[in-house]
């Protein structure tokens, strides 16, 4: 039992103080509606595990109301406000949570931590060639030959006689003789090549949140889910959760970042929810991060 906080007539803003838990002109009190609760060094606590979800109720005598958890600065994840109590097993609440995930810049693709930036593709077609010479003649390279006298030479039927009266005659063997190009018959072979995209190490993200949850029945699921930031910060803490809900069953959830200026917001309107007038704060069990045991303001008006 947490004793005492609101007159469901006015306001109240309070830290879980030990002046807090005595008696005073405040006639309602806290109830531990599931789990136990207690005031330990001016903050909320529970031993109980947040997969059982402990939650502090108080009557609030109506069903519109604004309520508001504060933190502080530490790194812990899972606690939040509830609202709409009917009793331990029928119930609303919008809570924190951290989730991280490795990612790559736009348009990469990520493989576990690795990212790998896309591949390119050029045109490397090319042109391919065979060669043909009369016949009669040889073909070599490019070229076509035949196999003769060099010029100036003649041919005696068995060799080739070069030279002349005055400096003397001299035999040569026959040998391929130039006499052209070869006939060219070209074919383009159409051809694409990749370039293998780089790869380098993905980015850690962290992502700050707020879950909105409700139980039917004992059992628990999401109904929405609002991202406050996404940070390669580890750190990083969520300021405060608030759920203000109208009598007309319309529920909004606010939260900020410590030191940050943007609120951001979740706005639902379940059909025909179950209402109740008990409110208050609640822990959940989180995906990733350090899981809080407690937290240290409470805030309250009516709507």
């Amino acid at each position: 039992m947490i004793p005492g906080i609101v007159d469901s007539a006015v306001s109240a803003t309070r830290a879980f103080t030990d002046e807090f838990s005595g008696t005073g002109s405040l006639s309602q009190r806290w109830t531990s509606t599931r789990g136990s609760w207690s005031v330990v060094s001016g903050k909320s606590y529970t031993a109980t595990a947040a997969s059982s979800y402990p939650l502090a109720t108080f009557n609030a005598n109506t069903i519109g109301v604004n309520v508001r958890v504060d933190y502080g600065t530490t790194d812990t994840h899972g606690w939040g406000v509830a609202f709409w109590v009917k009793d331990a097993d029928n119930w609303w609440a919008v809570v924190t949570d951290k989730t991280f995930g490795y990612v790559c810049d736009p348009g990469d693709t990520l493989n576990g931590t690795t990212c790998k930036k896309p591949d390119t593709y050029y045109d490397c077609s090319f042109v391919t060639c065979t060669y043909s010479c009369p016949s009669g003649t040889t073909l070599s390279g490019t070229g076509c030959y035949t196999y003769g006298c060099a010029s100036g030479c003649y041919d005696t039927g068995i060799e080739c006689l070069c030279g002349d009266y005055y400096s003397g005659f001299y035999s040569q063997p026959y040998q391929l003789v130039y006499l052209g190009s070869a006939n060219a018959n070209c074919t383009t072979v159409s051809q694409t090549c990749t370039t293998t995209g780089a790869t380098y190490n993905a980015t850690l993200q962290y992502s700050y949140k707020i879950r909105l949850i409700k139980s039917v029945a004992g059992t628990v699921t999401e109904v929405d889910t609002k991202t406050i930031e996404t940070s390669t910060t580890s750190t990083s803490t969520i300021e405060y959760v608030q759920a203000s809900v109208s009598k007309a069953g319309v529920i909004t959830a606010t939260a900020k970042m410590n030191g940050g200026t943007t609120v951001q917001t979740l706005t639902n309107t379940p059909s025909s929810p179950t209402t109740a007038k008990r409110h208050g704060f609640i822990l959940a069990p989180i995906s990733s991060g350090t899981q809080a045991t407690g937290m240290e303001r409470f805030i309250y008006s009516p709507v």
